[in-house]
Protein backbone atom coordinates (compact mmCIF):
# COMPACT_ATOMS: atom_id res chain seq x y z
CA UNK A 1 0.00 0.00 0.00
CA UNK A 2 1.24 3.66 -0.57
CA UNK A 3 0.63 6.59 1.71
CA UNK A 4 -2.31 8.70 0.26
CA UNK A 5 -0.34 11.89 1.09
CA UNK A 6 3.35 11.66 0.11
CA UNK A 7 3.15 7.94 -1.99
CA UNK A 8 5.88 6.20 0.07
CA UNK A 9 5.58 2.39 0.20
CA UNK A 10 3.89 1.27 3.65
CA UNK A 11 2.50 -1.74 4.57
CA UNK A 12 -0.80 -2.85 4.51
CA UNK A 13 -2.15 -2.60 8.38
CA UNK A 14 -0.45 0.79 8.76
CA UNK A 15 -2.36 3.61 10.64
CA UNK A 16 0.33 6.01 10.04
CA UNK A 17 3.18 6.93 7.35
CA UNK A 18 6.49 6.11 8.85
CA UNK A 19 8.15 8.97 6.84
CA UNK A 20 5.76 11.45 6.51
CA UNK A 21 3.47 10.66 9.92
CA UNK A 22 -0.22 11.72 8.60
CA UNK A 23 -2.85 9.31 9.53
CA UNK A 24 -3.85 6.38 6.70
CA UNK A 25 -7.64 6.48 5.89
CA UNK A 26 -8.78 2.76 6.96
CA UNK A 27 -9.76 0.35 4.03
CA UNK A 28 -12.88 -0.96 6.01
CA UNK A 29 -14.26 3.06 6.16
CA UNK A 30 -14.01 3.37 2.48
CA UNK A 31 -15.37 -0.01 2.35
CA UNK A 32 -18.02 1.01 4.70
CA UNK A 33 -18.73 4.26 3.27
CA UNK A 34 -19.22 2.44 -0.21
CA UNK A 35 -21.72 0.28 0.94
CA UNK A 36 -23.86 3.36 3.13
CA UNK A 37 -23.87 4.95 -0.42
CA UNK A 38 -24.91 1.84 -2.02
CA UNK A 39 -27.35 1.37 0.11
CA UNK A 40 -29.19 5.50 0.01
CA UNK A 41 -29.20 5.02 -4.08
CA UNK A 42 -30.91 1.42 -3.83
CA UNK A 43 -33.92 3.34 -0.90
CA UNK A 44 -33.72 6.06 -3.22
CA UNK A 45 -35.60 3.89 -5.97
CA UNK A 46 -39.75 4.46 -6.63
CA UNK A 47 -41.17 0.79 -5.35
CA UNK A 48 -44.52 0.35 -7.47
CA UNK A 49 -45.76 -1.51 -4.22
CA UNK A 50 -45.58 2.03 -2.72
CA UNK A 51 -47.48 3.63 -5.30
CA UNK A 52 -51.22 4.83 -6.00
CA UNK A 53 -52.35 3.94 -9.79
CA UNK A 54 -53.92 7.05 -12.09
CA UNK A 55 -55.87 6.65 -14.99
CA UNK A 56 -55.63 9.08 -17.63
CA UNK A 57 -56.50 9.59 -20.65
CA UNK A 58 -54.55 8.18 -24.04
CA UNK A 59 -54.36 10.78 -26.54
CA UNK A 60 -52.66 8.23 -29.46
CA UNK A 61 -56.15 5.89 -28.73
CA UNK A 62 -58.02 8.43 -29.08
CA UNK A 63 -56.71 9.94 -32.14
CA UNK A 64 -56.71 6.83 -33.89
CA UNK A 65 -60.03 5.48 -32.71
CA UNK A 66 -61.29 8.70 -34.59
CA UNK A 67 -59.74 7.63 -37.52
CA UNK A 68 -61.21 4.23 -37.06
CA UNK A 69 -64.29 6.09 -36.57
CA UNK A 70 -63.77 8.16 -40.48
CA UNK A 71 -62.40 4.75 -41.96
CA UNK A 72 -65.14 2.67 -41.23
CA UNK A 73 -67.89 3.96 -43.87
CA UNK A 74 -65.28 3.86 -46.27
CA UNK A 75 -63.89 0.37 -45.54
CA UNK A 76 -68.04 -0.42 -46.45
CA UNK A 77 -68.30 1.90 -49.20
CA UNK A 78 -64.94 0.39 -50.75
CA UNK A 79 -66.61 -3.76 -49.71
CA UNK A 80 -69.39 -2.59 -52.03
CA UNK A 81 -67.79 -1.91 -54.82
CA UNK A 82 -67.54 -4.51 -57.48
CA UNK A 83 -63.72 -4.84 -57.42
CA UNK A 84 -63.07 -6.41 -54.38
CA UNK A 85 -63.99 -10.48 -54.21
CA UNK A 86 -66.92 -11.11 -51.75
CA UNK A 87 -64.74 -12.79 -48.48
CA UNK A 88 -62.54 -9.66 -49.16
CA UNK A 89 -65.35 -7.45 -48.63
CA UNK A 90 -66.28 -9.02 -45.69
CA UNK A 91 -62.21 -9.32 -44.41
CA UNK A 92 -61.91 -5.47 -45.13
CA UNK A 93 -65.06 -4.47 -42.89
CA UNK A 94 -63.73 -7.21 -40.16
CA UNK A 95 -60.54 -5.73 -39.70
CA UNK A 96 -61.98 -2.01 -39.67
CA UNK A 97 -64.18 -3.05 -36.82
CA UNK A 98 -61.07 -5.18 -35.08
CA UNK A 99 -59.27 -1.80 -35.25
CA UNK A 100 -61.74 0.29 -33.77
CA UNK A 101 -62.43 -1.34 -30.98
CA UNK A 102 -59.43 -2.11 -29.95
CA UNK A 103 -58.72 1.68 -29.48
CA UNK A 104 -61.41 2.22 -28.04
CA UNK A 105 -60.65 0.13 -25.12
CA UNK A 106 -56.94 2.09 -25.22
CA UNK A 107 -58.69 5.39 -24.64
CA UNK A 108 -58.30 5.17 -20.62
CA UNK A 109 -55.19 4.06 -19.33
CA UNK A 110 -53.93 2.98 -15.67
CA UNK A 111 -50.36 3.91 -14.37
CA UNK A 112 -48.28 4.68 -11.29
CA UNK A 113 -46.87 8.46 -11.34
CA UNK A 114 -43.39 7.90 -9.73
CA UNK A 115 -40.13 10.04 -9.60
CA UNK A 116 -37.51 9.17 -12.24
CA UNK A 117 -34.41 7.56 -10.27
CA UNK A 118 -31.84 9.19 -13.06
CA UNK A 119 -33.47 13.08 -13.19
CA UNK A 120 -35.24 12.98 -10.55
CA UNK A 121 -38.53 14.31 -11.91
CA UNK A 122 -41.98 13.26 -12.21
CA UNK A 123 -42.77 10.27 -14.77
CA UNK A 124 -45.34 8.18 -15.57
CA UNK A 125 -44.92 4.23 -15.34
CA UNK A 126 -47.63 2.18 -16.96
CA UNK A 127 -49.16 -1.06 -14.75
CA UNK A 128 -48.93 -3.65 -17.03
CA UNK A 129 -45.69 -3.07 -18.59
CA UNK A 130 -41.76 -4.02 -17.30
CA UNK A 131 -39.84 -1.42 -18.57
CA UNK A 132 -40.95 2.14 -19.84
CA UNK A 133 -38.62 5.24 -20.89
CA UNK A 134 -38.98 8.35 -18.89
CA UNK A 135 -41.15 10.62 -19.77
CA UNK A 136 -38.61 13.76 -19.11
CA UNK A 137 -35.02 12.31 -19.64
CA UNK A 138 -35.87 9.36 -22.42
CA UNK A 139 -33.80 6.72 -19.87
CA UNK A 140 -35.11 3.48 -19.59
CA UNK A 141 -37.02 2.56 -16.67
CA UNK A 142 -36.79 -1.13 -15.55
CA UNK A 143 -39.35 -2.78 -13.23
CA UNK A 144 -37.49 -5.75 -11.38
CA UNK A 145 -39.19 -8.41 -9.02
CA UNK A 146 -38.92 -6.87 -5.65
CA UNK A 147 -41.50 -3.93 -6.99
CA UNK A 148 -38.39 -1.06 -7.64
CA UNK A 149 -38.25 0.52 -10.64
CA UNK A 150 -34.57 1.03 -11.80
CA UNK A 151 -32.63 3.13 -14.82
CA UNK A 152 -31.09 0.52 -17.18
CA UNK A 153 -27.92 0.68 -17.11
Amino acid sequence: MYCKHCGSQISDDSVFCQKCGKKQASVKINIKTEVEREENIKNNYPNIKNQRTETGWNIAAIVYTLISIAGLPMSVALARDDMIGGFDKKIMVVVAIIVLVICVLNIRKTYYRIICPRCNKSTTFPCNAQSHDCDCCKSKLILQDNGDIIPFQ
